[in-house]
């Protein structure tokens, strides 16, 4: 028997990655896609970020087969909303 994980959402560092990968022009390949993640991590400007924070939480939980998933409010949400695309200053942060 197969052991099933069942994702909410893809992984933020999967896309991330790929977005990075797709940005340089490389070659969608399993090798490249961990070469590109691996330089990503030693990246200072990154690990300071929140993008480099849900990076390296997701990493650590991957390799121990856990799977990140959102607070149980918000998945609950996120089952339910209907979000539309905005562009230009339609958004501003609540600051």
């Amino acid at each position: 028997m197969h052991q099933a994980t069942y994702r909410h959402y893809p992984s933020f560092t999967r896309r991330y990655v790929r977005s990075v990968m797709k940005m340089m022009g490389l070659p969608k390949k399993p090798k490249v896609e961990a070469d590109v993640f691996a330089s990503l991590l030693q990246d200072q400007e990154l690990a300071l970020s929140i993008n480099g924070e849900v990076l390296m939480l997701e990493w650590h939980h991957a390799r121990e087969g856990r799977v990140v998933v959102p607070e149980p409010t918000l998945s609950e949400w996120l089952q339910s909303v209907k979000l539309s695309q905005v562009q230009g200053d339609a958004w501003s942060w609540p600051l």
